[in-house]
């Protein structure tokens, strides 16, 4: 791979098979490819004996089943009698095509279904058990909290708790929208108590002392004047309703639905009305602190209640999904690493099994897949970080720029840990085969000024190897539209004529474009169908 700016590095992935490697990636550098080579380099050179001890694992269906394509066409090359392969080694990449069902090249999920389907005993899993898709699962948790919601709702121990909710204006939508991070995240909760808390009794004549005070001004502001209005059309009428209520409960539910100023009123405007204006302003702030500090208290009282009985739920409902074999996705991370920390032998043997494991996409990665991976590979006990990882065992690789933080509890701070951990063994593609110098010239100075303050991501500058394609044309960087100020459906319109208009003036014009036909990169001067 000479002449490209990462030589050394790519011919590391493909030769240091008894290295654990970590590679960062930059955009259209052909991280999936060197993976992909990296693959067939451990199976021709039988450092891996059979394909069936490898796992290639990446981010979605679509891309496992891409990378599975990918893995058996380069197979196929390399079995090739014009390869550069030796006869043996061709030989052993014919084996593996043969063995290619055998491999677990996946998803995340999906392989750790198979781990459990070939331990489901251990997993406390009955022999045969399904997986739900994601409609299925939320359904299922619809069922689930409807009949959780009806149950709740006649529990008598309850009574004040919803109560006090609903006069504070609580819906049971709220708790439902927590129910979806609660069984995304049900393997944290057993850690998370939210313990019990005591309903407080609202003080009925704590709450009504200063709005009484500030009705006593009522008709003696300045005509005209804000203030004078917020106590004789808002503060005065709140306190006859307030008055007419015996619950304390419900006055301070009549104090929730009000809004109380304390800034409004003019100090001029009040000095020859003999009131002062200031006092005024205390009281309205004195009101709004104790009508605060009591819905803070009942809140906080109803929050901790309602969740902690909906912590404890979602935990059985867990427990339920695993005894009779109906799993969610989250449930197969779960329960494959407790399966692995929990039972020894069960581990070695899959640490046996799975010589290498590869995985695309590390950027999104979570911490559970962080445990599963080093489990299988490591030994010892402890977190992830002290467990010992044998050479050539894990493969990163990634781009930190590229990732979906927070979307299945990814984190920047996960993937820089692991990348601290193997930072010596850490390798950088900045090799761009997709765009030309001036357009990476833009992306390297734009993205470098927007990573400039985050921390532990920077942009990694990326060199072009599309320089001097015989009749390159059409604009270096193209800006589509206009900014729109219309409705939704017209904004969508404006951009598809737009994308249309533009793939006619290519088309005109003969603008180069790269398409990729069959397994090589070809080159056309012409677009060959815009269908």
């Amino acid at each position: 791979m000479t002449g490209l700016q990462d030589a050394d590095a790519r011919d590391r992935i493909t030769s240091a098979h008894g290295e654990t490697l970590f590679v960062a990636a930059g955009a259209g550098t052909g991280k999936t490819r060197q993976l992909v080579e990296r693959v067939v380099a451990l199976l021709a050179t039988g450092w891996l004996t059979s394909i069936a001890s490898l796992a290639a694992i990446t981010f979605t269906e679509n891309a496992a089943a891409e990378l599975r394509t990918r893995i058996r066409e380069a197979l196929e090359d390399a079995a090739n009698p014009g390869s550069h392969w030796q006869d043996p080694e061709r030989e052993r990449c014919i084996r593996a095509l043969t063995e290619l069902d055998d491999a677990a090249i996946t998803t995340l999920h999906g392989f750790a279904a198979r781990l459990l389907t070939d331990a489901p005993l251990e997993a406390g899993l009955p022999p045969e058990f399904d997986v739900a898709d994601a409609i299925s699962a939320g359904l299922e948790r619809d069922r689930w909290w409807r009949a959780r919601l009806d149950e709740w709702l006649d529990d008598p121990s309850l009574v004040q708790t919803w109560r006090l909710g609903l006069a504070l204006g609580l819906k049971p939508t709220d708790l439902r929208k927590i129910v979806k991070s609660f069984d995304a995240n049900w393997d944290l909760l057993p850690s998370t108590s939210f313990g019990p808390a005591e309903m407080p009794a609202a003080d009925r004549d704590y709450l009504l002392q200063p709005l009484r005070r500030v009705a006593a001004f009522a008709g003696k502001g300045p005509d005209g004047d804000r203030m004078t209005a917020q106590i004789d059309e808002v503060l005065l009428p709140v306190l006859r309703e307030a008055e007419a209520e015996d619950d304390p409960l419900q006055v301070l539910s009549v104090l929730h639905e009000t809004h109380v100023s304390v800034k409004c009123g003019s100090t001029q405007d009040w000095r020859g009305t003999g009131a002062d204006l200031t006092q005024v302003r205390e009281l309205c702030q004195q009101l709004r602190d104790r009508r605060d500090e009591q819905l803070r208290e009942c809140g906080a009282a109803v929050a901790i209640t309602l969740l902690e009985r909906l912590r404890l739920g979602v935990l059985a409902h867990a427990n339920e999904r695993r005894r009779r074999g109906t799993l969610w996705f989250h449930d197969l991370l779960v329960l494959a690493v407790r399966m692995l920390r929990d039972h020894p032998a069960t581990r070695a043997a899959v640490r046996d099994r799975w010589q290498a494991i590869l995985v695309d996409e590390f950027q999104d990665t979570d911490p559970l897949q962080v445990e599963l991976v080093h489990l299988i590979a490591g030994e010892g006990d402890g977190a992830w970080k002290d467990l010992a990882v044998t050479g050539g065992r894990l493969f990163f690789v990634g781009d930190p720029a590229q990732s979906i933080y927070r979307f299945r509890r990814a984190e920047l701070a996960l993937f820089t840990a692991v990348r601290e951990r193997y930072e010596t063994s850490r390798v950088d593609l900045v090799q761009n085969f997709r765009s030309r110098p001036v357009i990476l010239n833009v992306v390297n100075s734009t993205f470098a000024q927007l990573f400039a303050d985050s921390g532990p991501v920077s942009h990694a500058v990326l060199h072009a190897a599309r320089v001097g394609v015989p009749g390159d044309s059409g604009p270096d960087v193209l800006l589509l539209g206009s900014p729109l100020d219309q409705q939704i459906g017209l904004v969508r319109d404006a951009e598809a004529m737009h994308v249309a208009a533009t793939l006619h003036r290519a088309q005109a014009e003969g603008w180069l474009v790269t398409r990729r036909g069959g397994r090589s990169e070809e080159h056309t001067s012409e677009l060959q169908s815009l269908r």
